[in-house]
């Protein structure tokens, strides 16, 4: 795994508009196929580009990963709500919205404790779709758990990327430098 370019297109440009009309980002081109949600971005990349695997062969693992993978999406769902309050207001009356995200961070430093990834040895679509939330909370100054501060760091853990996607996947530490 290593690091990718990005190519930054503003959420509100008509490039942007054009492919995604939400004006959200991310979203990711592949041969004429527009993806505009994270989760099915990350599928389709492993059923498009399956070498390597980013889930686990084995039962359990894959299991555990997809887990985690679907666990995400109360990640996302607290982490967006909490990283808009800050950046519009600041840290004013941030503590419900800080101990709904500190209660996701719990559940996914149990996934990360035993193991260096979601599924085991290797790094699965549920590292992927972790990172951008812990790198952002890192960023915006919201500690981290101990089983989880090598996410914003890009020598920690190599989940970033595949060499074979370059002009195709985000590198969030771009994004979030």
């Amino acid at each position: 795994l290593v690091a990718m370019p990005l190519v930054l297109i503003g959420p509100t440009t008509p490039e942007m508009l054009e492919l995604n009309p939400r004006g959200t980002i991310p979203v990711l081109t592949d041969d004429g196929v527009v993806l505009c949600e994270s989760l099915a971005m990350l599928e389709y990349l492993e059923l498009a580009h399956p070498s390597p695997a980013l889930l686990p062969a084995d039962l359990v693992g894959r299991a555990h990963a997809l887990d985690r993978l679907h666990a995400s999406g109360n990640l996302k769902a607290v982490g967006m709500a909490l990283f808009a309050h800050l950046m519009r207001e600041g840290e004013s009356r941030t503590v419900p919205l800080r101990a709904a995200f500190d209660a996701e961070l719990e559940h996914l430093e149990r996934a990360y404790a035993t193991n260096p990834y979601a599924g085991g040895q290797t790094a699965t679509l549920a590292d992927f779709a972790s990172f951008v939330y812990l790198a952002t909370a890192h960023r915006l100054g919201h500690p981290l758990r101990p089983a989880l501060l090598g996410f914003h760091d890009p020598n920690a853990r190599a989940v970033v990327g595949r060499a074979d996607l370059a002009a195709r996947v985000v590198d969030a530490r771009d994004v979030l430098a």
